[in-house]
């Protein structure tokens, strides 16, 4: 291998060890919020993610935008993929939002606050709270530092 090939063998490899590295932060994130090990994000623990990464909470109906946007089922919450695609956004921080979660200075926060709550199944999340079915005109932004919802 001559020096330009092994350069480029080189940034392939350093490309695929971030890659990895960010990917794992994302299970890790997923794994500490999801409190009923259901592999799921459901409203309250998406909630709990979002409020200790952005001190923002989720509602409902942001909830349910966020699920259908991703492709995934209200009633059963947010896949570990569906969160990687988030954080694969433009915007989004997996660095930054993963030592808001994990670093010594949050102390007991830490833990999550998912993991202490009780977490409430959610069985049916097809419409907002006026009862209208939410539509593919509503408009979802995800921003900076996860999931952040803009109506």
């Amino acid at each position: 291998l001559g020096p330009p090939l092994l350069k480029i063998c080189t940034l392939t490899k350093m490309a695929e060890d971030t890659a990895a590295a960010a990917s794992e932060k994302v299970r890790q994130i997923h794994s500490n919020f999801d409190s009923d090990n259901d592999n799921f994000l459901n409203l309250e623990e998406l909630s709990a993610l979002q409020f200790e990464t952005s001190g923002n909470t989720l509602d409902k109906d942001q909830y349910v935008m966020v699920c259908r946007a991703l492709g995934c089922h209200p009633g059963r919450g947010i896949s570990l993929e569906a969160l990687k695609l988030t954080y694969a956004a433009e915007g989004t921080d997996v660095n930054a939002d993963y030592e808001k979660v994990f670093s010594e200075r949050s102390g007991d926060n830490s833990i999550s606050k998912a993991k202490k709550s009780k977490t409430t199944s959610i069985s049916s999340m097809s419409s907002n709270t006026d009862g209208n079915d939410v539509g593919e005109e509503d408009v979802l932004e995800v921003g900076e530092n996860g999931v952040d919802i803009s109506r």
